[in-house]
Formats: structure tokens, sequence, C-alpha cells
């Protein structure tokens, strides 16, 4: 009998990348190959559906001609579950008719993900009390610029600004609440 892969994986971007298992972390700096790299944190951000090879060429190489696509992020592809498997997560990667996806008998938590739910509920609250909590939790999601390892590339670039303009948006939120209710002391410093 084999051991049972573990099914919940935490993912964290914003400030280094962070793959958590049940059995251990690999950190940003575990990651030596730039293209699986790219090719893992795309795939996290957009984890609900496959991906056309096509749109993973241009994901991974950008403006680079790759004369066979196909075996080209096959070869990403199976670099990078060997570096998954150090955690293993191997197949959390795969591979279906020219598409890839996240694997989906795993779920995936993202830091993102819940930055995003807690500045809905902050949206959509006006206790004071619970909006302290939110904007504190929003804080602690936000370690720092979405995946600024490799926020230079072209796909990755309108999602990183966009991060930190929503993340700006809520602590000015924050502190101007902080302000009204006279507790601008007990805010952390969080800018």
């Amino acid at each position: 009998m084999g051991i049972k892969q573990p099914s919940i994986i935490r993912a964290n971007m914003f400030g280094k990348l962070e793959i958590i298992s049940a059995t251990d972390v690999l950190r940003d700096d575990s990651f030596t190959n730039e293209p699986g790299y790219v090719l893992l944190t795309f795939l996290l951000l957009n984890c609900k559906r496959e991906h056309p090879l096509r749109l993973l060429t241009d994901i991974i190489w950008e403006s680079t001609d790759v004369n066979t696509p196909y075996n080209a992020v096959k070869n990403v592809v199976y670099r990078l579950r060997n570096t998954l498997a150090c955690i293993g997560i191997r197949d959390l990667i795969q591979a279906s008719h020219r598409t890839f996806a996240v694997n989906p008998n795993y779920t995936i938590f993202t830091d993102v993900e819940r930055f995003d739910d807690a500045c809905k509920r902050i949206d959509n609250s006006s206790d004071p009390a619970i909006l302290q909590a939110l904007y504190e939790s929003i804080i602690g999601f936000y370690r720092g610029s979405l995946l600024p390892r490799y926020d230079f590339y072209h796909w990755l670039m309108p999602q990183t600004l966009f991060y930190q303009n929503k993340f700006l948006h809520y602590m000015k939120q924050y502190l101007a609440m902080l302000y009204k209710e006279k507790k601008f002391l007990r805010g952390r410093n969080c800018l």
C-alpha cells in the first residue's frame, strides 16, 4: 500500500513564493528552473481551468520562438514535477490533449484568493471590530509585491500593479477608519 498523497496545498505568492503541502514547504529559492517557476505560478493563479499549449508557450518564453512547443513545455513540466516531488506533490500539474492544468484532485488555497475574499468582506461590512480584523488580515496576506522574482513578465505585470493598488486602497481606508475612531495608535505599522 502506497503513502496517501496530500490533497490540500497552500500557495503564498505575495512577497516570495511558498508552496506548502502536508509534508513540507518549497520556498522561492527552491525553484532553480525559471520556466518551471513561471509555469507553476501561472497555473496557480489560474487554476480553475486547463490551458492550451500555445498560451503556455507564450507565457513561459514570451516573445521567443519555440521550434517544438509541446516538447519544450513537456520538458518544463518534467523538471517542475521533480521539484514538486520534494514535498510529495509530483502530480500537481497534469497534462491532457495538449493542455496543462493543476490536478483537480488537489484543493489549492492561495494568499491571493484569501486577500480578495477579505477585501470583498470589507466592502460588505460596517461593524468596526470586524472591519479592523479584516484589514489586519489583508496586511498579513500582502507580504510584498505579487511574485516579485519574475514580475517583469508581461502577463504578470498588470496583476502585480492591480494588487499593489488594491492593497494601498484598503490601507488608506483602514487608516481613515482608525483616525476617525481615534484608534490610529493601535494600528500596525503597515505602510
